[in-house]
């Protein structure tokens, strides 16, 4: 005979280690699942939050470069640089 099976009454194969092992093993796996899906979770945010700073870092970075650009654009002689004289 199989581990865990015997003939009942009726002289039919009755699982003996019942449903509980079966439900155990389900919510083992049920739990295991969850806790994976709440660690990707967990990562996906933590990405996004350090994706989310990069791109603030990137926009601050821009603005003190137009900020730099436009003091030196209205300097002491605002007309210098607005012109370009070419000859041949």
């Amino acid at each position: 005979m199989c581990h865990g099976l015997r003939l009942n009454a009726r002289g039919v194969m009755a699982d003996t280690t019942g449903m509980s092992s079966i439900s155990s093993a389900a919510s083992s796996g049920l739990a295991q699942a969850q806790l994976a899906q709440q660690v990707g979770v967990k990562i996906a945010a933590k990405t996004l939050d350090a994706a989310k700073a990069q791109g603030d870092a990137a926009i601050s970075l821009l603005q003190a470069a137009a900020a730099i650009q436009d003091q030196s654009l209205s300097g002491l002689e605002p007309h210098k640089g607005q012109t370009l004289d070419v000859t041949a």
